[in-house]
Formats: structure tokens, sequence, C-alpha cells
């Protein structure tokens, strides 16, 4: 196996992904929504037991133009977090 040069800190640093600037849809539709709704996204989004199918259902007839691709990709991680406010 080939050994590069330098250390494994730094190879992890230059292989990190950089997010292109954009807000995701999701953390935005977060940020609109206030008090118990906001607080219920979270929640649903939090549980397994929501599909993500039926979130986004719910927040399409609210207004918003979300796919369930979106909450699979947060609750999988590979997301900005959703500040828990």
């Amino acid at each position: 196996m080939n050994k590069p040069n330098g250390n494994l800190l730094s190879e992890i640093n230059n292989n990190q992904y950089h997010p292109s600037g954009r807000i995701p849809l999701l953390v935005k539709i977060v940020e609109q929504l206030e008090g118990q709704d906001r607080s219920d996204l979270l929640e649903a989004l939090d549980n397994p037991m929501y599909s993500a199918a039926s979130i986004a259902r719910a927040l399409n007839l609210r207004g918003y133009n979300i796919k369930p691709a979106a909450i699979n990709t947060y609750r999988r991680g590979e997301m900005v977090h959703v500040p828990k406010v």
C-alpha cells in the first residue's frame, strides 16, 4: 500500500466536503417556521416513525416545494444540521 506524504489530518482536511454556499431548502423552511410549527417539524425530522414522504406532503400543503429526498438527505446526516432553536 502506498503511504502518501504528509500527515493524516492534513489529508482529511484536503478531502473535506465544502458546501457550495447555498442554504438547503429544509434549513430555509425551518428558519421560516415559528413556534409550535417549527418544533413539530424538528420533532418529525428526528423521529423515524414519520416518513419523509408524509413530512414532504405536509410541507407541500403549506406551500413549501420540498421532496422526500431532501428530508432523507438530512436524516442521513448529509446536510447542514438544522439548528434546534
